[in-house]
Parts: C-alpha cells; sequence; structure tokens
C-alpha cells in the first residue's frame, strides 16, 4: 500500500514542492523564527550594534581625552601669559622710576651746566680768552 501511494504521489511531487515553496516564501519570517534562523540573524545584527556603541563609546573617550587635554594646555598658556604679563608690568614700573631719576639727574645736570656756563662767561669777561 505504501509502494502504491508514493507512486500515485510520484508525478504531483514537483507540483507540492513548489506550493510549499510558495507558501514557505509568504511565511518566511515565521517560518525563520520558528526555526531559529530570524534568532540568530537578529544576534548577530545586535551584536553589530554592540560593536558600533563600543566604537562610538571609545571615539567619544578620544575626543573627550583632547578636549580636555586641549582645556589644560589653554589654562597652563593663559596662567604662563599673566605671569609674563606681571613680570613686564614690574619691569616697565621699574623703567619708569628710572626714567624719573635720570630726568632728574638730567635737569640738575642743566642747572649745573647753566651755572657753570655763567661763570665761564664771567671769567671770559673779566680776564680775556687766551689763545695758544
Amino acid at each position: 500500500m505504501k509502494v502504491e501511494l508514493i507512486e500515485t504521489i510520484k508525478p504531483a511531487l514537483p507540483y507540492i514542492f513548489t506550493a510549499i515553496a510558495g507558501i514557505g516564501g509568504w511565511y518566511k519570517e515565521k517560518i525563520g523564527t520558528a526555526l531559529g534562523i530570524k534568532k540568530k540573524t537578529k544576534e548577530v545584527d545586535n551584536q553589530a550594534l554592540d560593536n558600533v556603541q563600543k566604537n562610538l563609546d571609545l571615539y567619544q573617550e578620544m575626543v573627550d581625552d583632547i578636549d580636555a587635554r586641549y582645556k589644560q594646555r589653554i589654562a597652563d598658556i593663559e596662567e604662563s601669559f599673566q605671569l609674563s604679563m606681571k613680570r613686564l608690568n614690574e619691569d616697565l614700573l621699574t623703567l619708569q622710576k628710572l626714567n624719573t631719576k635720570f630726568t632728574k639727574i638730567i635737569e640738575e645736570q642743566k642747572i649745573i651746566i647753566a651755572k657753570q656756563r655763567k661763570s665761564l662767561n664771567y671769567y671770559e669777561k673779566k680776564y680775556g680768552i687766551e689763545e695758544e
């Protein structure tokens, strides 16, 4: 009886397989999920997303590190600039004080020169100019 059934069905097998393939095409997601194929695909997608997230986290960490380095470098440069400005202001004050002193000395020397000129003029008038 089994042999007869197989012989009877044998000519219809291509049509049966075609129908099964058509139904499988329509319901492939449900069949894939039932057989675990879809689950594996989702696991691979999830792993890929996890890898992308890890890479993004690593990139963010690198960007944050670079940002912190540059902020620290800028702070160091600003501090160095402030110290330089302080030293320059101190030097400027020192130079201004020296300038004031030199100005006073120059004024005193002008007065001394004027007095000496008067004295020389007096003695030249009184005794005349000696010629060699």
